[in-house]
């Protein structure tokens, strides 16, 4: 309510389009709503019950489709941390030998049915070994890490985008967009994290503004045994089954 407030203090008057995730704002019982009406006067609502599905139908957002990658690592990992793996969890995972091997076949695999690819790694030294592997192997692949330079990562973004012959990107520490790089047909999530707003927005940022929604974006999740990140995409898989 700052903005309000400053409104209030400042005399300022306008005419103010708001989206809003609290419900008491749209909730006409509810006292906040009380203080908006009084700085603004007649305050027009729009409830949507579910904004996904309308920003779908808009156009706006692709759908996706949500498909999960068998994990050969066992051990339930992230039980002492509700928020994220630790550093020593992570590179544990990063470095399973039977894990590498299978995700460095399956984005192969991808890459030939699905064109172009983002790799969302587990660390930034995975995302760069995997990037000389996969061209090594005869999918060109690139990488950006949140370790880079933020120029030198748009350099690099930029590149793989006009290089129409690239076909995986392979990313950490950083969010790539569908206004950043078109053409993206598929993302494979090999970081298990327990941020719902950091899963949501690797995925969204692909799917808004793509431009192809009679080709749903195919989102691979890998099925680590991390019990917090397998319910956020056991979360999204039942939010898409309900696509139209």
């Amino acid at each position: 309510m700052q903005f309000v407030q400053a409104t209030e203090d400042g005399g300022v008057s306008m005419r103010v389009i708001g989206m809003s995730a609290a419900p008491g704002v749209v909730d006409n019982t509810h006292p906040r709503f009380a203080r908006v009406s009084a700085s603004y006067g007649e305050v027009i609502q729009i409830a949507e019950p579910d904004p996904s599905e309308a920003l779908r139908l808009s156009g706006i957002v692709d759908p996706v489709e949500i498909h999960f990658l068998n994990s050969p690592v066992g051990e339930i990992l992230g039980t002492d941390n509700e928020v994220a793996l630790s550093e020593a969890e992570l590179e544990k995972l990063a470095s399973d030998l039977g894990r590498n091997t299978q995700l460095l076949l399956k984005i192969s695999e991808i890459a030939q049915s699905e064109e172009r690819v983002i790799f969302y790694a587990t660390t930034a030294n995975q995302a760069k070994t995997f990037s000389q592997l996969l061209s090594l192997r005869g999918t060109l692949s690139l990488s950006v890490t949140g370790e880079m330079a933020s120029g030198l990562r748009t350099s690099e973004i930029s590149k793989f985008s006009e290089a129409k012959l690239q076909q995986v990107l392979c990313v950490h520490g950083a969010l790539i967009s569908a206004r950043e790089v078109d053409g993206v047909n598929a993302v494979i999530i090999a970081l298990p994290t327990m941020s719902e707003a950091l899963l949501h927005q690797m995925i969204g940022r692909l799917a808004t503004g793509r431009g192809s929604p009679a080709r749903p974006l195919k989102i691979f999740a890998v099925a680590d045994a991390v019990p917090r990140y397998m319910e956020l995409i056991r979360e999204l898989t039942r939010e898409t089954a309900a696509q139209p």
